[in-house]
């Protein structure tokens, strides 16, 4: 991965193997992500070496997907950036044991969320409720949780479209409405992407009677 504002560098052939390339522009002002710690304000040489290369290429191809995506929101994008410049920062920074007296908040927040999904949930906004940074946040989050503040989200949601699915007559629309997504192509794409069938297979393989 190249560092934002290095115009060239020079590669060659890794002991003769194919490389992978993909490649992501960002636009906008820097700065935001500098003041946040997922980007240094400086780096030399300009390229990060991933160690964890096939969680980072899931992920980025996901970016690639939503960006193709028709209809989708930005900031959902933005999210998914962020959590790649997140798994860049992290591995270089490794997060030390969490604080124990924030453990009561965090699991008060995941139960919060469990009981509302359909809510828009700014996880800035709960950063700075716990006066955190948002990295050290999302970190701890992961840390008591075992995924990112979004991923968690998500999992929430679509556990409850499957309770939905297989349990209610409500169509595909009404369900991605009920569980915060309010974009019915997303919901059916995502479901798919972690559950492996598409909603309606779900409701046909799974439902009762």
């Amino acid at each position: 991965m190249t560092y934002p504002g290095t115009d060239y560098f020079d590669y060659g052939p890794l002991e003769n193997k194919p490389r992978y390339h993909v490649f992501v522009c960002f636009i906008g002002d820097v700065n935001r992500y500098i003041a946040s710690g997922l980007f240094p304000a400086e780096r030399d040489p300009p390229m990060i070496k991933i160690n964890y290369a096939d969680r980072f290429l899931k992920t980025i191809t996901e970016v690639i997907d939503m960006i193709r995506t028709p209809c989708l929101k930005h900031d959902r994008t933005v999210l998914m950036l962020e959590d790649l410049m997140l798994q860049l920062h992290e591995q270089e920074e490794p997060c030390g044991k969490a604080s124990s007296y924030l453990r009561p908040a965090f699991e008060k927040l995941m139960s919060e969320i469990r009981q509302k999904i359909q809510r828009e949930w700014n996880f800035d906004r709960e950063a700075d409720s716990m006066n955190l940074s948002l990295i050290h946040f999302r970190r701890l989050f992961r840390q008591f949780s075992g995924l990112p503040p979004q991923q968690f989200l998500n999992q929430c949601r679509l556990q409850k479209a499957s309770e939905l699915l297989t349990g209610t007559d409500f169509n595909i629309n009404e369900i991605a409405e009920q569980v915060g997504i309010g974009n019915a192509f997303y919901f059916s794409r995502l479901f798919k992407q972690k559950l492996k069938l598409s909603p309606l297979a779900y409701r046909k393989n799974f439902r009762g009677g």
